[in-house]
């Protein structure tokens, strides 16, 4: 169990939505987040990240980046001597 703030507003108008006088927010909120994923114009304020092409693609460039790296500091202590 966690406590929330939320403004004195919100807090009023979630009363608007009680079904029954002894109804907690909690369920109301419940029942208003059901109501909302049920409509076809929902989309999460914080999406998780669904493209992991994209995320693929940026380990793919910095796997390169790091062989890359490698192969120049081998190079440099090859030149220097050092092995």
């Amino acid at each position: 169990m966690s406590t929330i703030a939320i403004d004195p507003d919100v807090k009023e108008s979630l009363k608007e939505f009680k079904i029954t006088e002894n109804e907690s927010y909690n369920s109301i909120i419940k029942r208003l987040i059901v109501k909302v994923k049920e409509t076809a114009e929902y989309k999460p304020m914080f999406p998780k990240e669904e493209n992991t092409e994209r995320r693929e693609s940026h380990v793919k460039d910095f796997d390169a980046w790091l062989d890359r790296k490698l192969i120049e500091d081998k190079e440099i202590l090859d030149a220097l001597g050092r092995k």
